[in-house]
């Protein structure tokens, strides 16, 4: 009888201490702006020129590294 009385009173303090913990992690502040909204940076798109030789003529390419697309043709150089 006292080893169940001790182990149902061990998980209620293993409960309590786990709502206690995941209540404190729930209350973070997130930054906002003046206006009360978040805040969106915009950023640039990335890309690069590749290069080949096609039939001994050097051509390039526009590669979006962003997207990972082709943006141009092959361009004779």
């Amino acid at each position: 009888m006292k080893t169940r009385k001790k182990s149902l009173l061990f998980m209620f303090a293993a409960l309590l201490t786990m709502n206690v913990i995941t209540a404190s992690a729930l209350a973070v502040d997130i930054p906002k702006t003046p206006t009360n909204e978040a805040v969106i940076t915009p950023m640039h798109e990335q890309t690069e020129w590749v290069y080949r030789y096609n039939n001994g003529v050097l051509e390039k390419r526009l590669w979006s590294n962003t997207y990972a697309v082709w943006l141009t043709d092959w361009i004779k150089v």
